[in-house]
Formats: C-alpha cells, sequence, structure tokens
C-alpha cells in the first residue's frame, strides 16, 4: 500500500481533542498507511489555540500531553514561506507545507483554506470527504 501524505488543518486536530477521539488520528495514521505532515508554525497554533481559557472545560489532560501527542503522529518538515494565495494570509503556511511535503490531501474545516486555488496534485477537502475517500 502506497502511502498517503497529508496536511491536517489545525482544526482538524482540534476538532479530535474536544471530542476525546485522539485515538482516531492514531488508528488512522497507522492502520491506513498516512503520514500526516507538521510545521513549526502548526505546533505553535496549535499550542496557542489550546491555551485558550475558552478550551479548558474540553481538555481532560495538561497541554503539554496534547503536544506530544501531536509530535508522535505527525512528521515534521521544515517550510519556506512562499505561498500567498490564501484568503486568510496566516493560513499561507499550510499550503507551504502540502506543496513542499507534495501532500496528496489538506483537509481542513476552514472555507477559506477550502477555496484556495490549488494546483491539481494537491486535494482540498473536509474531514468527512477525507475519510470517505481514504479510509473507506
Amino acid at each position: 500500500m502506497q502511502e498517503t501524505r497529508v496536511v491536517f488543518d489545525v482544526n482538524v486536530f482540534i476538532s479530535y481533542i474536544i471530542k476525546d477521539r485522539m485515538d482516531e488520528i492514531f488508528d488512522m495514521v497507522f492502520e491506513h498507511n498516512i503520514c500526516l505532515y507538521c510545521n513549526a508554525e502548526m505546533r505553535a497554533e496549535l499550542e496557542d489555540v489550546l491555551q485558550r481559557p475558552k478550551f479548558n472545560k474540553y481538555l481532560s489532560q495538561p497541554v503539554m500531553y496534547y503536544i506530544d501527542f501531536f509530535d508522535k503522529v505527525t512528521v515534521f518538515f521544515h517550510t519556506i514561506s512562499t505561498f500567498q494565495d490564501c484568503a486568510d494570509r496566516k493560513d499561507n503556511y499550510l499550503f507551504d507545507l502540502a506543496y513542499q511535503t507534495n501532500a496528496h490531501y489538506l483537509v481542513s474545516g476552514d472555507k477559506k483554506v477550502l477555496a484556495t486555488p490549488v494546483e491539481k496534485s494537491l486535494h482540498l477537502v473536509t474531514l468527512s470527504a477525507f475519510k470517505k475517500r481514504e479510509l473507506a
């Protein structure tokens, strides 16, 4: 089975964390030969979001528990900032990561990310669409 290269937007990780279903990410990665890529910007954004007071009620563990999990299920890739076409400029790093790792998918729940024009080799999809395409 060929490895599927994937970038999850931070909102996908947050969704799994607040629903206490991180084990599904682990299963997805190891049972379906998926390589989840991350970069420094993504890790920093995840840590920042998890430290916001409104998320305290959803976290059963300290923030570093989730960051450690993230570090274990992702492959770190140092990116160079080049992409400038996302309507939400702070998300350009996702496209840098996707293109520079030759990812097959960029999975997001953000409408601005999903509406960004991309090359045919990169599929912008929601999590449910990704699961239907890759995990069926």
